[in-house]
């Protein structure tokens, strides 16, 4: 567009995207004249260009904002994760243990560091194995399942525990590649109520 003023022209074009105004762009020149089909053009372009450009910078500016919040969530989750009092334990699908949380230490004696990479056959029973490949199969066949249901564990000093477990099945775009453990340490309440079952029999 031209305008035309006491003491020159000037040419002006939107620097804008999507509908979004950003400002504008002109060019001036001393005197009244028309400015040619190519100014305006090259102008035009010269607005397109920097629309671009800005479109760009907020883009990056928006990727970076939300790897900086999931940067944030993941480590709120982390710290939720490794502080949980229950203990969590996560493996494969072939049983190697991937992640564990601080309260899978006190309750099984195993420090964090050596669990990784373990196989959660360490950890069981024959009888407890038979229970752990059942749940195994009814979560992959998507069958329901009671939870939290008991299971045993032995411990790195060879004692076992009695646990209440909730087991849920990790997927990944669709396909699953792994088993998550929620555990609670009752063993004591569990000798508690058999010697109060004992005495009562008395």
């Amino acid at each position: 567009a031209a305008a035309r003023r006491q003491k020159g022209s000037a040419l002006i074009v939107p620097i804008s995207s999507k509908g979004r105004i950003y400002g504008t762009l002109g060019l001036s020149s001393p005197g009244y004249r028309f400015f040619q089909q190519r100014e305006i053009e090259l102008l035009t372009g010269m607005g397109n260009q920097i629309s671009m450009a800005i479109d760009n910078a907020n883009l990056y500016q928006r990727q970076q904002n939300i790897a900086e919040e999931l940067r944030i969530s993941e480590q709120r989750y982390r710290e939720l994760f490794e502080n949980a009092h229950d203990a969590i334990l996560v493996h494969d699908m072939d049983g190697n243990i991937t992640a564990a949380n601080n309260a899978a230490e006190a309750l099984n004696g195993y420090t964090v560091k050596e669990m990784i990479g373990m196989n959660v056959r360490t950890f069981l029973t024959e009888e407890s194995l038979t229970l752990a490949g059942q749940i195994k199969r009814k979560l992959l066949e998507a069958e329901p399942v009671e939870q939290p249901y008991e299971q045993r564990l032995v411990r790195k000093d060879g004692t076992e525990a009695i646990l209440k477990l909730a087991t849920s099945l990790i997927n990944e775009n669709g396909k699953p590649i792994g088993f998550q453990h929620i555990a609670r340490d009752v063993t004591r309440e569990q000798e508690m109520q058999e010697k109060l079952s004992a005495a009562y029999r008395q």
